[in-house]
């Protein structure tokens, strides 16, 4: 799945893109809208297992996405769980928590109709 699969696509001809939009010779950009996140909800963060690890130097959240579920394109889940948008947000001897079952927050996220499981 491609990390764009969800987003919307804008067409942009905004005035302030006038110089951009000469260059090219187009009249109008394509491109992929910002993402929208709905945040884990109480209820659902109780209901995912999660096992505790902290924050070393060197710890990166595609490193542990790629030891805990062999896919470092998962870093994202564990980011996500733990409401750190990069690694620069997490602190040295931090506790950041590593869900169990990546598909529970990725359906959480991804389908945000209460389908995870």
């Amino acid at each position: 799945m491609s990390r764009y699969g969800l987003r919307d696509t804008i067409e942009n001809s905004e005035k302030r893109y006038k110089n951009i939009l000469k260059e090219r010779g187009v009249k109008t950009i394509k491109h992929y809208a910002a993402p929208k996140f709905v945040l884990l909800s109480d209820e659902q963060i109780q209901d995912i297992r999660v096992h505790p690890i902290i924050w070393k130097l060197g710890t990166r959240f595609y490193k542990l996405a790629d030891k805990e579920y062999g896919d470092p394109n998962l870093w994202w889940v564990i980011a996500f769980y733990n409401r750190k948008p990069t690694d620069f947000h997490v602190t040295l001897g931090e506790t950041v928590f590593i869900p169990e079952n990546w598909r529970s927050v990725y359906n959480a996220v991804v389908e945000p109709d209460g389908k995870y499981t």
